[in-house]
């Protein structure tokens, strides 16, 4: 294959314009690690990687974005996080153990390996797992234990689920209002014993299940170090960076771990006065530092991570549909960050098992030398007259995942799993036949 012929991809469209769809959603501090470089485990790549073939990105050609000052734990309104005393998680976090199952990356190939082998990937995503209403708010509907079992029991070992781990996620709002992890340790203890893989993401663009805060061009400039509560739910006491300060720690070494994602679906609009929240998104505008802007979260926030657990890669979780910050070539440069393992793009209901765009996203993604997942897919089946049976959705994925391996891609996560798909939608139910096709490939 001849990359210097390939172009960074001009968009890649899902069918939705905003957030992805939810079914049924629900409306529940520790130590802070010293700053550090990058992890000298991880291999870098320049700051300012090819833009484009032929081309070498610079920050002269991207407006830089003016930093924030703002000094971690200050908050948007009410009383600072900082000097106050948080109550520490539930249990203690343990000293990192030797992981014996993390994913990595041929740098060469631009694919995943694990266990030394090469891995590719045909998954599930369950964004409202670690909802656990007895601690948290939740995000969607319950999983009971025996359901969250079924639910990792129902496709082969090895397969990635990924999942919302937002600070909501970890807080009792019940009893205690006091970080509590309940809720995302059954998430993993339950993938540990079914020796399965998890993604978890650490906050949502637009604020669901999280803050209600919308990720502006501001946040990703350095106001992920203030805490938000746009929805007025008092959730999210601590800022994103105190949080990831917690929750990297306390999973860094378990089995089930297989990437982190920072945000689900980033991207540096600016949204219009008196929007927020999804609102924001048929509201808002690119400035011209954008890409710049989002270029240094990653490489300052993920580089953060990645100090903390150099063992894990980094997904994007980008959109892929020419979003602020990642529009044409930008996706490139965006995707170079020495922090990143994984880009990806979403897709909803394509026509085709392998778009003209999502093409160029993987070719993108070797350009920089990274791997490509297409982290949400949603292919609608069920009931109704224009609704596609689920034998054609199986029929539908089994070709998707068979073009974007073929074009060395590392595979795909379908949107969502549920213990109940009622009428035409994206819900994948046990027993599905789609669930016949997933796991390891």
């Amino acid at each position: 294959m001849v990359l210097a012929a390939v172009v960074a991809p001009p968009h890649v469209a899902p069918s939705r314009d905003g957030p992805r769809p939810f079914l049924d959603a629900v409306s529940k501090n520790g130590v802070e690690a010293e700053p550090g470089p990058l992890s000298a485990a991880r291999e870098t790549t320049a700051k300012d990687g090819p833009a484009s073939p032929g081309e070498v990105g610079t920050t002269k050609s991207r407006p830089r974005a003016r930093r924030s000052t703002t000094t971690a734990g200050a908050q948007k309104s009410g009383p600072a996080p900082t000097g106050t005393t948080v109550p520490a998680p539930t249990t203690t976090t343990t000293e990192p153990k030797p992981v014996v199952r993390a994913v990595g990356i041929d740098q060469w190939r631009g694919r995943l390996f694990r266990d030394g082998e090469p891995y590719n990937v045909l998954g599930l995503n369950a964004p409202q797992a670690a909802t656990y209403w007895a601690v948290n708010w939740g995000c969607g509907s319950q999983m009971g234990d025996a359901e969250l079992d079924q639910m990792f029991a129902s496709v082969p070992k090895g397969t990635v689920f990924g999942f919302w781990a937002t600070q909501a996620m970890a807080y009792d709002n019940k009893s205690a209002m006091a970080i509590d992890f309940t809720g995302i340790d059954r998430v993993f203890a339950a993938a540990e014993r079914r020796g399965q893989l998890v993604a978890p993401a650490l906050e949502t663009q637009q604020g669901f299940c999280s803050d209600g805060h919308f990720k502006d061009e501001a946040w990703y400039g350095g106001d992920f170090k203030r805490a938000f509560d746009d929805d007025g739910r008092g959730l999210q006491k601590l800022s994103y960076w105190d949080y990831l300060h917690l929750v990297v720690p306390r999973y860094r070494s378990s089995p089930a771990l297989a990437w982190w994602v920072p945000v689900t679906e980033p991207e540096t609009s600016t949204c219009a006065p008196g929007r927020k929240g999804g609102d924001c998104y048929a509201a808002s505008v690119c400035s011209s530092t954008a890409a710049a802007t989002l270029r240094d979260f990653f490489d300052e926030v993920g580089g953060e991570i990645v100090r903390l657990d150099p063992n894990h890669l980094l997904s994007s979780a980008t959109i892929g549909g020419g979003q602020c910050g990642t529009k044409g070539y930008d996706y490139t440069y965006v995707h170079a960050s020495p922090a990143l393992g994984i880009c990806e793009s979403h897709a909803y209901d394509d026509p085709e098992a392998l778009s003209d765009g999502m093409r160029s996203a993987i070719a993108a993604c070797r350009l920089a030398g990274k791997t490509f997942i297409a982290g949400e897919v949603g292919r609608s089946a069920g009931t109704g007259r224009k609704c596609s049976s689920a034998n054609r959705r199986r029929d539908q994925v089994r070709a998707q995942a068979d073009a974007i391996q073929g074009a060395e891609g590392s595979g795909l996560l379908l949107w969502q799993y549920l213990t109940k798909a009622d009428g035409c939608g994206y819900g994948i139910e046990p027993g599905d036949p789609v669930l016949s096709i997933v796991g390891p490939r």
